[in-house]
C-alpha cells in the first residue's frame, strides 16, 4: 500500500522527519514501519475514524510517542482519516479545538496550547478545493471557499437529462474515471459512501467511417506494433541527451516509425492500417488532453510510474456525489470570482480580492483554479509570483478533451461491451468519436458518450451542438446499421465546450515540449502564505480527479503544519471581510443563499457566510 501511495519505504521525507520525536530514541525505519501499518490499518475501516489511542495501542509500549507522531502526520496530510467518515466523539477532537505540538509524547498527548488555527480562503469549489477545504476544516481550521460558477465541482460536473418515460439520467461532462482502483483515495470514498462502482472493460470494436467492422487481424498487428514502437521509442530517448528529448515532439516521432512500419506493408493495405494506428494516436491525445506533436518525447509519460493498480472504475449517479459529499457542511461562496491576491508577509496573512466591492482577508489562502485560468493571468497576485513559477505555468500543457452526449429510448448497442469506436481516414479527423462509450449499466441508463480528442476536440467547440450530434449520428447508424439494428433519433444531447469555458479554457494539463516533471514540482510550491492546489500541481497524478483530490489534502496539511509552528501573534485566525458597498454585495448573497435554499433575511446571511467571519465597513 506504501508503494501504491508512492511512499518512500526506506527513508523519511522532509515532513515526514519534521514529526520525528527528538529524543534520538526511536529510528527512521521504525517510523516507516508504523506508518505503512496505521495506513493499512485504517484503509480496512476507512469508514471510522481512527484515534491516536488506538494507534498506540497496536505497538509495543516503547514505540508510543512514535506512534503518536505518525498518527499525526498520516492525519495532517490526509492519509488516513480522510473524506466523509462515521460521525464519531472521537473524531478529529485531537486536532479541531487547539493546536498540539508536532513532537507530543504519550504521557501528555491530551495537553494543549490556547492558540487558535489559521484562518485560509481556499479559491475555487472543485475536487482539489473541496478536499483542502473540509480537511482544513476538520483539523480546525475556519475555512471559506470562493467559487466563481453557481455550483460546486469545477471539472466535475453530472448533469441530469432527460431520459426514457419522463426519467432523468446522470452523465459525467467532465472528471469520470477513478484510474486504478488500489490506492485511490476517491475508490475509498466510494466505500465510505457505499456507492456501487463499475469495472471498466478493455474490449473495444472498432469501425470505420462507413460502418465496416476493422479487419480483426489487422487490428491485433497494429496495436502489437503500436506497442513496440513505444517501447522502441522509450529506450531511443534514454540513449540521447535528455535537453533535446525533452524538446523533441512525441507525435513526429512516432508518426516518423509508423510512416516506416507502412512501407513494410503491401500498398493495398497501408491506408487501412494507418487508420487504426491513427485511432491508437487519439487515444493518446485523449489521455493527455493534448496533441500528439504538442507532448514532450521525453515527458509525456512521466507520471506512468506512480498509476495506482487495480481496475479503472466508474460509480453509478456520477461523481457529484464525491463533491456533495465533501462540501456538505463547508462555507461556499458562489458567483465569486477572485481578481487578486495579495500576500501582505509572514504574520500578517492575505487579501482576496473579489472586484471593487469586496476584500476577504486570512491567514493563508490556496488557489485551485484550473491551469487555463492562470495561463490567462486572470488573477494578479501581488508582489508577483517568483519567475520560476510563472515559466512552469507558461510551461505545462493544458489542452481539451470534449464529450458528445446522447441518451436514446432504449439500447441499440451490445451492453455487454463497454465501448466501441471509430477509425478515421483523415490523419487531423483521428480524434473524432474514436471512443463511444457507455459505463453506467443502471436500468434506462440509454447513454452513449463520444469522445472528441486532438485537433477534433478542438474543432467540434466551432460547431452548434445540433450538427455535432447529426454527424455522430450518421456514424452511428451506418454501423450499427449493417447489423440490422435500427438507431432512434435521442431524447436528449449535450456537447460540452471544455477550451471554451471561461472557468476553466481547457480540461487537463500534460508535458508539452517545454515541460519537465520539476514544472510540476514547482506548480506545488507555496509562495509565502499563497499555495497552489489542483491536477497541474502534482507531479505523480496530474490529469486526475484523484490527483486534484491528494494536492487539496497536501496543502491542508502544510497549512496545518505551518501553524503549529507559529506563535500567537503571528495568526489573524478568523476570516475577514470588508465590505465597500454593503446593499451592493447583499444582493449577491441573496443569489448565493437562494442556491443553499435559504431566505434572505440577515440572520440566514450571517449563517450563509459562517458564524467565525468578522466584518469592517471599507467604507
Amino acid at each position: 500500500m506504501a508503494y501504491e501511495l508512492s511512499l518512500d519505504c526506506e527513508r523519511l521525507t522532509e515532513f515526514e522527519r519534521a514529526f520525528l520525536p527528538r529524543d534520538g530514541y526511536h529510528r527512521e525505519e521504525d517510523f516507516i514501519a508504523i506508518r505503512n501499518a496505521l495506513i493499512v490499518k485504517w484503509r480496512s475501516r476507512p469508514r471510522e475514524y481512527l484515534t491516536a489511542e488506538t494507534a498506540t495501542d497496536l505497538f509495543k509500549k516503547k514505540f508510543s510517542d512514535l506512534a503518536v507522531a505518525v498518527h499525526k502526520y498520516l492525519t495532517t496530510f490526509g492519509y488516513i482519516n480522510f473524506g466523509i467518515m462515521k460521525p464519531s466523539k472521537h473524531a478529529f477532537e485531537e486536532f479541531a479545538a487547539t493546536i498540539q505540538n508536532v513532537r507530543l509524547n504519550a504521557a501528555n498527548f491530551g495537553s494543549t496550547f490556547k492558540q487558535k488555527k489559521f484562518s485560509v480562503v481556499v479559491i475555487g469549489a472543485g475536487m482539489s478545493g473541496l478536499a483542502a477545504a473540509r480537511h482544513l476544516s476538520n483539523l480546525g481550521h475556519d475555512v471559506v471557499v470562493l467559487e466563481a460558477r453557481r455550483r460546486v465541482g469545477g471539472r466535475v460536473n453530472t448533469r441530469e437529462f432527460d431520459g426514457p418515460k419522463g426519467t432523468k439520467v446522470p452523465v459525467d461532462l467532465g472528471g469520470s474515471i477513478l484510474s486504478g482502483s488500489n490506492g485511490n483515495p476517491l475508490f475509498v470514498m466510494s466505500r465510505q459512501l457505499g456507492l456501487i462502482s463499475h469495472a471498466i472493460q478493455t474490449e473495444c470494436d472498432l469501425y470505420d467511417e462507413n460502418g465496416n467492422a476493422v479487419n480483426e487481424e489487422m487490428d491485433k498487428d497494429v496495436e502489437a506494433t503500436f506497442n513496440r514502437l513505444l517501447e522502441d521509442m522509450s529506450e531511443h530517448r534514454r540513449n540521447i541527451e535528455r535537453s533535446v528529448a525533452n524538446t523533441t515532439s512525441f507525435g513526429a516521432e512516432i508518426e516518423k516509425r509508423i510512416n516506416n512500419e507502412l512501407l513494410k506493408l503491401p500498398t493495398e493495405k497501408r491506408q487501412e492500417a494507418k487508420d487504426i494506428y491513427n485511432w491508437h494516436i487519439a487515444n493518446m491525445e485523449f489521455a493527455n488532453a493534448s496533441r500528439a506533436r504538442e507532448l514532450s518525447l521525453m515527458q509525456w509519460d512521466q507520471d506512468d510510474a506512480y498509476d495506482f493498480s487495480g481496475d479503472h472504475v466508474v460509480v453509478r449517479g456520477g461523481n457529484q456525489k464525491f463533491i456533495e459529499a465533501l462540501s456538505q457542511g463547508l462555507t461556499i461562496w458562489y458567483g465569486h470570482r477572485v481578481s487578486s491576491i495579495t500576500d501582505l508577509g509572514v504574520g500578517r496573512g492575505v487579501i482576496v480580492n473579489c472586484g471593487a466591492d469586496l476584500d476577504v482577508m486570512a491567514d493563508a489562502c490556496i488557489v485551485t483554479v484550473p491551469l487555463g485560468v492562470l495561463k490567462r493571468d486572470l488573477i494578479e497576485f501581488f508582489p508577483a509570483l517568483p519567475c520560476r513559477k510563472i515559466k512552469a505555468i507558461r510551461n505545462i500543457g493544458f489542452g481539451v478533451l470534449n464529450k458528445v452526449v446522447l441518451v436514446f429510448p432504449e439500447k441499440f448497442w451490445d451492453d455487454a461491451h463497454d465501448a466501441f469506436g471509430f477509425v478515421q481516414s483523415q490523419t487531423s479527423d483521428r480524434g473524432r468519436y474514436f471512443l463511444t462509450y457507455t459505463y453506467d449499466k443502471a436500468e434506462g441508463n440509454n447513454v452513449l458518450i463520444a469522445l472528441c480528442a486532438g485537433d477534433a476536440g478542438i474543432e467540434v467547440e466551432l460547431h452548434e451542438p445540433s450538427v455535432v450530434v447529426t454527424d455522430l449520428m450518421t456514424y452511428l447508424r451506418s454501423a450499427f446499421g449493417k447489423q440490422g439494428k435500427t438507431v432512434p433519433d435521442p431524447i436528449s444531447f449535450h456537447v460540452t465546450k471544455w477550451q471554451s469555458d471561461k472557468y476553466t479554457y481547457g480540461s487537463y494539463s500534460s508535458c508539452s515540449v517545454d515541460t519537465t516533471g520539476e514544472d510540476y514540482d514547482e506548480m506545488a510550491k507555496p509562495v509565502g502564505n499563497i499555495h497552489f492546489a489542483g491536477e497541474a500541481t502534482t507531479r505523480q497524478y496530474p490529469a486526475t480527479m484523484h490527483g486534484a483530490f491528494l494536492s487539496g489534502l497536501r496543502e491542508a496539511g502544510r497549512i496545518s503544519m505551518k501553524c503549529d509552528d507559529a506563535c500567537e501573534l503571528d495568526k489573524i485566525a478568523e476570516i475577514t471581510v470588508g465590505i465597500n458597498d454593503w446593499y451592493r454585495y447583499k444582493r449577491t448573497l441573496d443569489e448565493s443563499a437562494k442556491l443553499d435554499g435559504r431566505s434572505n433575511s440577515k440572520e440566514a446571511l450571517a449563517g450563509y457566510l459562517g458564524s467565525n467571519t468578522r466584518f469592517i465597513d471599507m467604507r
